[in-house]
């Protein structure tokens, strides 16, 4: 082979290397760069819906207001995005942009110090503490051996009661089944999961077969916009351009 494209998103996880680069002479990578805005923008977006309820009070819009004896259907909680602390486990180009916009609307960032680490590096808090102090906490690390369950049965409980989780990482990052349980037990305040651990998941998996109110599921999506998606393709003709003129750039 000549030349093959890849989207830097599925290089650690689905691509073995070496495999590759024996058989291609010319292996490019689409930069992490034109999906950053999108995904961070849905993070963003996640926050707001969970805060505010608005998968519950949209269905309660159609269940229950025109039975109301009142002007509105007041349910459950409704949480201000300003003054929120959120916490971002992982610190790259996604998690950074990730925690610029959520300052941008009054949100107290946090960042993770990596889970079992001896030091803690400036700029970041322990794994644990971020934890225990975030009412947000957003993934945004690779998936590593080190990271699968990265949320689970034993960090779930560490959350403050009424925290919401968001993954637009990668689904091996968190235990699906632990989030169920906690958001059933009623710790775990919401959850907004663009990706799991196996896609497309099977009928039976427990969080697309347990349609959970405080539960929003997305098919993988946050990296989709339109701004984003018209980027990767300039990222990908940028990298043609190149090997045609014999100056490839973004080899892996």
């Amino acid at each position: 082979m000549k030349i093959v494209f890849l989207d830097s998103e599925t290089v650690p996880k689905d691509i073995p290397l070496p495999a590759w680069t024996e058989r291609c002479e010319n292996l490019t990578l689409a930069p992490n760069d034109s999906t950053v805005e999108g995904v961070a923008e849905s993070v963003i977006s996640a926050i707001y819906a969970l805060r505010s309820q608005l998968i519950p009070y949209s269905k309660s819009s159609y269940d229950r207001w025109s039975e109301s004896s009142f002007f509105c259907v007041h349910l459950a909680p409704i949480h201000d995005v300003k003054g929120a602390i959120l916490g971002i486990v992982g610190k790259g180009d996604i998690g950074k942009r990730v925690g610029q916009l959520a300052e941008a609307v009054g949100m107290k960032v946090i960042f993770a110090e990596r889970k079992g680490a001896d030091k803690v590096r400036s700029g970041y808090m322990a794994f644990e503490a971020v934890l225990r102090q975030s009412d947000m906490l957003s993934l945004h690390c690779p998936a590593v051996p080190g990271s699968i369950n990265l949320i689970g049965n034993r960090e779930l409980p560490l959350m403050k009661e009424g925290a919401c989780l968001i993954n637009t990482a990668r689904g091996t990052l968190v235990d699906a089944k632990a989030v169920l349980a906690s958001l059933n037990e009623g710790h775990l305040g919401g959850a907004a999961l663009d990706v799991l651990e196996s896609e497309p998941p099977s009928e039976d998996h427990p969080l697309i077969c347990n349609r959970h109110p405080r539960l929003i599921i997305t098919p993988h999506v946050a990296w989709a916009s339109m701004n984003s998606v018209d980027c990767l393709i300039d990222r990908v003709l940028e990298n043609l351009d190149g090997f045609y003129h014999g100056e490839p750039v973004n080899l892996v």
